[in-house]
């Protein structure tokens, strides 16, 4: 995942809700995390749920989402699901993140 761009500081995997269980946490090797790592793990089971839960009562007026970012000014977080996880990527900040969305599609594939 992090060689899809050098600006992606964290890459997280959980399963789908309900539960949202994480599959797989990383940090950029070299980069060290901005939050406690008890928080980060709380973090990555609960955003998921919140932010793409409350987003998907929406859909069927407004379609498929394809991803979320939440800009902080330290970094920016992007989620999107795919049919059996949620990928959770952290950013630097101010990072265009529609390519870094293109090109993770394209290497989990169409299907997603």
């Amino acid at each position: 995942m992090f060689s899809v761009d050098k600006n992606i500081r964290y890459a997280g995997v959980v399963g789908p809700g309900p539960g949202y269980v994480i599959k797989a946490s990383r940090m950029r090797s070299g980069v060290k995390s901005l939050t406690p790592e008890e928080k980060d793990r709380e973090f990555i089971q609960i955003i998921p749920e919140i932010i793409l839960g409350l987003a998907q009562r929406l859909e069927d007026e407004l379609g498929r989402i394809s991803y979320s970012l939440l800009c902080f000014q330290k970094l920016t977080l992007m989620l999107f699901k795919t049919r059996e996880h949620v990928i959770v990527l952290s950013l630097e900040p101010g990072t265009f993140a529609k390519p870094i969305f293109d090109k993770v599609v394209s290497l989990l594939g169409p299907e997603q």
